[in-house]
């Protein structure tokens, strides 16, 4: 069973959300870098938000960013990091948090939305994570 928890900067879920514009000149065709970052504001905890409370469970978390595309931008490139910036977990259990992989996805409305996806056991609760999402667009 996979949890899926949903974040937008729009719905004010996230703080810090900045984004900025860099002009470049390549690699390839590439003439803009745009970086974009933030904090979540709201994360989970295992025995109030997940069905089957403390055991092993797979998470996705989806942060929707502030940043739409163009409808004349490429995206030629992009990276995503993403860091653990505020956890907790009960001392009397043992617990695991981790986060395997981090996405750049590009929404139907051409927002720009992070993908996570790690694994959550125990007594644990997330508050908050860091990202970054580097973007290189031909516009």
């Amino acid at each position: 069973m996979t949890e899926r928890i949903q974040l937008a900067v729009d719905m004010g879920d996230v703080t810090a959300a900045a984004h900025l514009e860099i002009p470049v000149q390549g690699p390839g065709n590439a003439n803009l870098l745009v970086c974009i970052n933030g904090i979540t504001l709201r994360g989970f905890d295992t025995d109030d938000d997940f069905r089957n409370g403390r055991e092993p469970t797979d998470i996705e978390i989806f942060i929707d960013t502030d940043y739409k595309l163009r409808d004349d931008d490429v995206l030629l490139n992009h990276t995503a990091y993403a860091s653990l910036a505020s956890m907790g977990t009960d001392d009397s259990t043992g617990f695991q948090l981790a986060l395997d992989q981090s996405f750049v996805e590009m929404r139907t409305s051409r927002v720009i939305r992070l993908r996570l996806t790690g694994k959550a056991e125990g007594d644990t609760a997330l508050y908050r994570i860091g990202y970054q999402a580097n973007l290189l667009i031909r516009r």
